[in-house]
Protein backbone atom coordinates (compact mmCIF):
# COMPACT_ATOMS: atom_id res chain seq x y z
CA UNK A 1 0.00 0.00 0.00
CA UNK A 2 1.49 2.92 -1.07
CA UNK A 3 2.00 6.11 1.51
CA UNK A 4 0.21 9.10 0.74
CA UNK A 5 2.77 12.43 1.37
CA UNK A 6 1.59 15.60 2.90
CA UNK A 7 1.56 18.12 1.22
CA UNK A 8 3.22 21.02 2.91
CA UNK A 9 0.90 24.37 2.44
CA UNK A 10 2.75 26.61 4.76
CA UNK A 11 3.73 29.45 2.93
CA UNK A 12 6.89 30.77 3.57
CA UNK A 13 7.04 33.75 5.02
CA UNK A 14 8.84 35.81 2.27
CA UNK A 15 6.01 35.44 0.11
CA UNK A 16 3.04 36.05 2.60
CA UNK A 17 5.44 39.32 3.46
CA UNK A 18 5.46 39.85 -0.55
CA UNK A 19 1.37 39.14 -0.82
CA UNK A 20 0.56 41.89 2.62
CA UNK A 21 3.00 44.40 0.99
CA UNK A 22 1.63 44.32 -2.51
CA UNK A 23 -1.94 44.68 -1.07
CA UNK A 24 -1.38 47.54 1.28
CA UNK A 25 0.56 49.53 -1.28
CA UNK A 26 -2.64 49.36 -3.74
CA UNK A 27 -4.98 50.29 -1.08
CA UNK A 28 -2.86 53.09 0.09
CA UNK A 29 -2.82 53.94 -4.10
CA UNK A 30 -6.37 53.84 -4.53
CA UNK A 31 -7.05 55.37 -1.45
CA UNK A 32 -4.94 58.61 -2.69
CA UNK A 33 -6.16 58.68 -5.85
CA UNK A 34 -10.11 59.38 -4.45
CA UNK A 35 -8.75 61.30 -2.36
CA UNK A 36 -7.23 63.74 -5.10
CA UNK A 37 -10.40 63.47 -7.10
CA UNK A 38 -12.74 64.84 -4.56
CA UNK A 39 -11.57 68.14 -3.86
CA UNK A 40 -11.29 68.90 -7.56
CA UNK A 41 -14.89 67.38 -8.23
CA UNK A 42 -15.71 69.55 -5.32
CA UNK A 43 -14.41 72.81 -6.99
CA UNK A 44 -16.05 72.23 -10.18
CA UNK A 45 -19.30 72.06 -9.05
CA UNK A 46 -18.46 75.05 -6.88
CA UNK A 47 -17.20 76.61 -9.90
CA UNK A 48 -20.26 75.35 -11.95
CA UNK A 49 -22.90 76.57 -9.61
CA UNK A 50 -21.12 80.41 -9.33
CA UNK A 51 -21.32 80.31 -12.68
CA UNK A 52 -25.36 79.58 -12.50
CA UNK A 53 -25.73 82.23 -9.93
CA UNK A 54 -24.08 85.37 -11.24
CA UNK A 55 -26.06 88.55 -10.30
CA UNK A 56 -27.04 91.77 -11.25
CA UNK A 57 -29.10 94.87 -10.75
CA UNK A 58 -31.40 96.94 -11.70
CA UNK A 59 -32.44 100.85 -11.29
CA UNK A 60 -36.14 101.53 -12.22
CA UNK A 61 -37.60 105.17 -11.62
CA UNK A 62 -40.83 106.37 -12.36
CA UNK A 63 -42.25 109.73 -12.86
CA UNK A 64 -45.15 112.01 -13.33
CA UNK A 65 -43.74 114.89 -15.67
CA UNK A 66 -46.55 117.05 -15.41
CA UNK A 67 -45.81 117.56 -19.47
CA UNK A 68 -42.91 119.41 -18.29
CA UNK A 69 -44.47 122.16 -16.90
CA UNK A 70 -42.57 122.75 -13.92
CA UNK A 71 -44.64 123.96 -10.95
CA UNK A 72 -41.27 126.68 -10.16
CA UNK A 73 -42.09 128.31 -13.41
CA UNK A 74 -45.64 128.35 -13.01
CA UNK A 75 -47.17 132.24 -13.90
CA UNK A 76 -43.93 132.58 -15.57
CA UNK A 77 -43.60 133.99 -19.49
CA UNK A 78 -42.42 130.51 -20.55
CA UNK A 79 -44.07 127.86 -18.08
CA UNK A 80 -42.41 124.61 -20.46
CA UNK A 81 -38.81 123.22 -19.61
CA UNK A 82 -38.03 119.68 -19.79
CA UNK A 83 -34.58 119.65 -19.08
CA UNK A 84 -35.81 120.45 -15.65
CA UNK A 85 -37.31 117.13 -15.62
CA UNK A 86 -34.27 115.55 -17.53
CA UNK A 87 -31.47 117.09 -14.59
CA UNK A 88 -33.39 114.93 -12.33
CA UNK A 89 -33.66 111.80 -14.43
CA UNK A 90 -30.26 112.04 -15.19
CA UNK A 91 -28.92 112.92 -11.58
CA UNK A 92 -30.09 108.80 -10.46
CA UNK A 93 -28.72 107.44 -13.38
CA UNK A 94 -31.62 104.70 -13.72
CA UNK A 95 -31.90 102.26 -16.06
CA UNK A 96 -35.37 102.49 -17.13
CA UNK A 97 -37.81 104.94 -16.59
CA UNK A 98 -41.87 105.42 -16.85
CA UNK A 99 -43.36 108.40 -17.32
CA UNK A 100 -46.87 109.53 -17.03
CA UNK A 101 -48.36 113.26 -18.00
CA UNK A 102 -46.33 113.20 -21.46
CA UNK A 103 -47.37 115.41 -24.18
CA UNK A 104 -46.89 114.98 -28.20
CA UNK A 105 -47.21 117.49 -30.53
CA UNK A 106 -49.44 119.82 -28.33
CA UNK A 107 -49.29 123.24 -28.51
CA UNK A 108 -49.23 124.12 -25.18
CA UNK A 109 -46.02 122.14 -24.18
CA UNK A 110 -44.28 123.99 -27.72
CA UNK A 111 -45.36 121.15 -30.02
CA UNK A 112 -43.05 118.86 -28.53
CA UNK A 113 -42.42 114.79 -29.14
CA UNK A 114 -41.65 114.97 -25.17
CA UNK A 115 -40.82 111.24 -24.79
CA UNK A 116 -38.48 111.81 -28.15
CA UNK A 117 -37.13 114.94 -26.27
CA UNK A 118 -36.17 112.97 -23.10
CA UNK A 119 -34.68 110.38 -24.31
CA UNK A 120 -32.31 112.92 -25.96
CA UNK A 121 -31.71 114.95 -23.27
CA UNK A 122 -30.87 111.85 -20.55
CA UNK A 123 -28.98 109.30 -22.49
CA UNK A 124 -31.29 106.93 -22.63
CA UNK A 125 -31.94 106.40 -26.35
CA UNK A 126 -35.08 103.35 -26.33
CA UNK A 127 -37.92 104.72 -25.91
CA UNK A 128 -41.38 104.26 -26.58
CA UNK A 129 -44.71 106.09 -26.19
CA UNK A 130 -48.00 105.37 -25.83
CA UNK A 131 -51.21 108.08 -26.25
CA UNK A 132 -54.31 107.59 -24.53
CA UNK A 133 -56.51 109.52 -26.91
CA UNK A 134 -57.82 110.90 -24.23
CA UNK A 135 -57.11 114.57 -25.39
CA UNK A 136 -56.00 113.34 -28.98
CA UNK A 137 -57.07 115.96 -31.90
CA UNK A 138 -57.46 115.38 -35.54
CA UNK A 139 -54.59 117.61 -36.34
CA UNK A 140 -52.29 114.36 -34.48
CA UNK A 141 -51.53 116.11 -31.12
CA UNK A 142 -51.92 113.77 -27.98
CA UNK A 143 -51.16 113.11 -24.77
CA UNK A 144 -50.35 109.61 -22.36
CA UNK A 145 -47.62 108.07 -21.24
CA UNK A 146 -43.95 106.36 -22.10
CA UNK A 147 -41.19 104.58 -21.73
CA UNK A 148 -37.41 105.40 -21.41
CA UNK A 149 -34.81 102.84 -21.25
CA UNK A 150 -30.93 102.17 -21.47
CA UNK A 151 -31.47 98.93 -23.17
CA UNK A 152 -33.01 97.72 -26.02
CA UNK A 153 -37.31 97.51 -26.41
CA UNK A 154 -38.90 95.00 -27.70
CA UNK A 155 -42.32 94.02 -28.92
CA UNK A 156 -43.78 97.76 -27.41
CA UNK A 157 -47.51 98.20 -27.64
CA UNK A 158 -50.72 99.72 -26.15
CA UNK A 159 -52.75 98.91 -23.96
CA UNK A 160 -56.05 100.12 -24.01
CA UNK A 161 -57.62 99.45 -20.67
CA UNK A 162 -61.44 98.99 -19.38
CA UNK A 163 -63.29 101.40 -18.33
CA UNK A 164 -66.96 102.74 -17.57
CA UNK A 165 -68.39 105.82 -19.04
CA UNK A 166 -68.50 108.07 -16.32
CA UNK A 167 -68.89 111.67 -17.04
CA UNK A 168 -65.55 113.45 -17.73
CA UNK A 169 -63.64 109.88 -17.94
CA UNK A 170 -60.46 109.68 -19.96
CA UNK A 171 -59.28 106.94 -21.31
CA UNK A 172 -56.05 105.27 -19.78
CA UNK A 173 -53.60 102.66 -20.98
CA UNK A 174 -50.61 100.79 -20.12
CA UNK A 175 -47.19 101.63 -22.18
CA UNK A 176 -45.60 98.21 -22.29
CA UNK A 177 -42.00 96.65 -23.72
CA UNK A 178 -39.88 94.31 -23.23
CA UNK A 179 -36.32 95.05 -21.76
CA UNK A 180 -33.50 92.79 -22.87
CA UNK A 181 -30.81 93.74 -20.53
CA UNK A 182 -26.60 93.68 -21.42
CA UNK A 183 -26.94 90.07 -19.22
CA UNK A 184 -29.52 89.01 -22.01
CA UNK A 185 -32.26 88.58 -19.56
CA UNK A 186 -35.45 89.88 -20.64
CA UNK A 187 -37.98 92.08 -18.69
CA UNK A 188 -41.55 93.22 -19.39
CA UNK A 189 -42.26 96.73 -17.97
CA UNK A 190 -45.15 98.66 -17.93
CA UNK A 191 -45.74 102.25 -17.29
CA UNK A 192 -49.02 103.04 -15.70
CA UNK A 193 -51.37 105.70 -15.64
CA UNK A 194 -54.66 104.52 -14.08
CA UNK A 195 -57.97 106.48 -13.66
CA UNK A 196 -57.73 109.60 -10.68
CA UNK A 197 -61.56 110.01 -10.58
CA UNK A 198 -62.97 106.60 -10.64
CA UNK A 199 -62.10 103.79 -8.19
CA UNK A 200 -64.38 101.26 -10.42
CA UNK A 201 -62.14 102.30 -13.28
CA UNK A 202 -59.14 101.56 -11.71
CA UNK A 203 -60.23 98.28 -10.08
CA UNK A 204 -61.12 97.40 -13.73
CA UNK A 205 -57.44 98.58 -14.98
CA UNK A 206 -55.69 97.05 -12.31
CA UNK A 207 -57.38 93.70 -12.57
CA UNK A 208 -56.52 94.17 -16.42
CA UNK A 209 -52.63 94.52 -15.59
CA UNK A 210 -52.70 91.81 -12.93
CA UNK A 211 -53.62 89.18 -15.69
CA UNK A 212 -50.77 90.80 -17.73
CA UNK A 213 -48.35 89.42 -14.84
CA UNK A 214 -50.08 86.49 -14.12
CA UNK A 215 -49.96 84.82 -17.74
CA UNK A 216 -46.65 86.50 -18.50
CA UNK A 217 -43.54 83.87 -19.14
CA UNK A 218 -40.74 86.42 -17.99
CA UNK A 219 -40.49 88.61 -14.92
CA UNK A 220 -42.79 91.73 -14.55
CA UNK A 221 -41.98 94.83 -13.48
CA UNK A 222 -45.01 97.82 -12.92
CA UNK A 223 -44.26 101.39 -12.53
CA UNK A 224 -46.71 104.02 -12.71
CA UNK A 225 -49.06 107.26 -11.11
CA UNK A 226 -51.56 104.43 -10.13
CA UNK A 227 -53.87 107.39 -8.66
CA UNK A 228 -54.91 105.29 -5.34
CA UNK A 229 -53.45 104.72 -2.15
CA UNK A 230 -52.06 101.68 -0.06
CA UNK A 231 -54.74 100.66 1.78
CA UNK A 232 -56.90 101.13 -1.00
CA UNK A 233 -58.58 98.43 -3.32
CA UNK A 234 -56.60 98.79 -6.53
CA UNK A 235 -53.44 98.02 -4.24
CA UNK A 236 -54.46 94.94 -2.78
CA UNK A 237 -55.78 93.74 -5.65
CA UNK A 238 -52.45 94.60 -7.34
CA UNK A 239 -50.61 92.78 -4.67
CA UNK A 240 -52.01 89.44 -5.21
CA UNK A 241 -50.08 89.42 -8.34
CA UNK A 242 -47.09 91.62 -7.54
CA UNK A 243 -45.06 92.53 -4.97
CA UNK A 244 -44.70 96.29 -3.67
CA UNK A 245 -41.64 98.28 -3.41
CA UNK A 246 -42.33 99.69 -0.23
CA UNK A 247 -44.33 98.58 3.37
CA UNK A 248 -44.11 102.16 4.57
CA UNK A 249 -44.51 104.04 1.74
CA UNK A 250 -43.50 107.50 1.84
CA UNK A 251 -45.69 110.51 0.15
CA UNK A 252 -45.04 111.31 -3.35
CA UNK A 253 -47.87 113.81 -3.75
CA UNK A 254 -47.93 116.71 -4.28
CA UNK A 255 -43.93 117.81 -4.82
CA UNK A 256 -43.82 120.34 -2.49
CA UNK A 257 -45.92 119.15 0.64
CA UNK A 258 -46.56 115.16 0.12
CA UNK A 259 -49.67 114.40 1.54
CA UNK A 260 -50.65 110.99 -0.85
CA UNK A 261 -48.54 108.20 -2.01
CA UNK A 262 -49.84 107.50 -5.75
CA UNK A 263 -46.76 106.40 -7.35
CA UNK A 264 -45.38 103.23 -7.29
CA UNK A 265 -42.77 100.09 -8.72
CA UNK A 266 -44.28 96.48 -7.90
CA UNK A 267 -42.76 93.23 -9.53
CA UNK A 268 -44.50 90.27 -10.52
CA UNK A 269 -44.36 87.35 -7.94
CA UNK A 270 -43.08 85.11 -10.26
CA UNK A 271 -39.95 87.21 -10.79
CA UNK A 272 -37.40 86.33 -9.39
CA UNK A 273 -36.78 90.14 -8.76
CA UNK A 274 -34.97 90.96 -5.39
CA UNK A 275 -35.70 94.38 -3.66
CA UNK A 276 -32.72 95.70 -2.81
CA UNK A 277 -33.50 99.41 -1.83
CA UNK A 278 -36.46 101.83 -2.78
CA UNK A 279 -37.08 105.49 -1.89
CA UNK A 280 -38.45 108.83 -3.01
CA UNK A 281 -36.47 111.54 -4.68
CA UNK A 282 -36.45 114.29 -3.07
CA UNK A 283 -34.79 118.10 -2.78
CA UNK A 284 -35.22 120.98 -4.45
CA UNK A 285 -34.82 119.70 -8.08
CA UNK A 286 -37.62 117.19 -7.93
CA UNK A 287 -39.98 120.02 -6.18
CA UNK A 288 -38.90 122.54 -8.91
CA UNK A 289 -39.91 119.98 -11.78
CA UNK A 290 -43.17 118.55 -11.25
CA UNK A 291 -45.60 117.86 -8.73
CA UNK A 292 -44.93 114.35 -7.88
CA UNK A 293 -41.91 113.04 -6.34
CA UNK A 294 -40.06 110.43 -8.50
CA UNK A 295 -40.10 106.98 -7.02
CA UNK A 296 -36.99 104.84 -7.34
CA UNK A 297 -36.67 101.14 -6.78
CA UNK A 298 -33.23 99.02 -6.77
CA UNK A 299 -33.51 95.29 -8.18
CA UNK A 300 -31.20 92.25 -8.09
CA UNK A 301 -31.86 89.07 -10.17
CA UNK A 302 -30.34 86.11 -11.17
CA UNK A 303 -29.07 85.13 -15.07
Amino acid sequence: MKQIKKVNRKQSPNTFTSSFGFLLTSSIGLFLAIALLQPASGYAQQQHLSQQQKTSTLKVMTYNILHGAPPGLAGTSHEIDLTKVAEVIKAQNPDIVAIQEVDSLWSRSDNQDQTKVLSELTGLHYYHYSDSRSFTDTAGWGYGIGILSKYPLKDTLTVFLDHNNHPGSEIWVNSVATVTLPTGKDIRFISAHYDYLNEDNRILEVKQTSLMADTSSIPVILAGDLNTEPHERPIKILAQSFNRSCADCQLSWPSDKPRMKLDYIMSSKKSGLQLISSGLIQGEAAVFASDHLPYVAIYSYSY
